[in-house]
């Protein structure tokens, strides 16, 4: 394991765990179970991006969705991104600093997948769900 690979996975352990204590999943606002559309999507999330070898990708994206719907993103520990999300159907709308984009997503087991990334069909990034 190369010294990069380790601080990687430090990183993204910490990362799971400051998420772990400030998002949770027991109630929402109301008292009610999490669950539905937010139970499914919240979590924190990587994606091994030009991974021809997972063991030494070219960045990792790290997106935590929040059950209270905010969301926040990072590339190699460094934050890129934060705002809010909502679902219509299988479409991810995220709006964010970076303006709103909306994704096609499927959420199957430990694997979330966004189609329609750079707003190409054909294009997609598959998460799996550290927490």
């Amino acid at each position: 394991m190369t010294k990069q690979t380790w601080i990687v996975g430090i990183g993204l352990a910490m990362v799971a765990v400051i998420e772990v204590m400030a998002v949770g999943c027991k109630d929402d606002d109301n008292g009610t179970p999490a669950g539905g559309v937010s139970g499914e999507l919240a979590g924190v999330w990587t994606a091994l991006m030009g991974a021809d070898d997972p063991a030494d990708p070219d960045f990792v994206i790290v997106i935590t969705i929040g059950a209270d719907n905010t969301f926040s993103v990072t590339e190699d520990g460094v934050p890129s991104d934060s705002g809010t999300w909502s679902v219509s159907g299988n479409q991810l709308t995220l709006t964010g600093l970076d303006g709103t984009m909306v994704f096609t997503y499927t959420v199957s087991g430990n694997s979330l997948t966004f189609a329609g990334v750079d707003d190409s069909d054909d294009t997609s990034i598959v998460f799996t769900r550290v927490v």
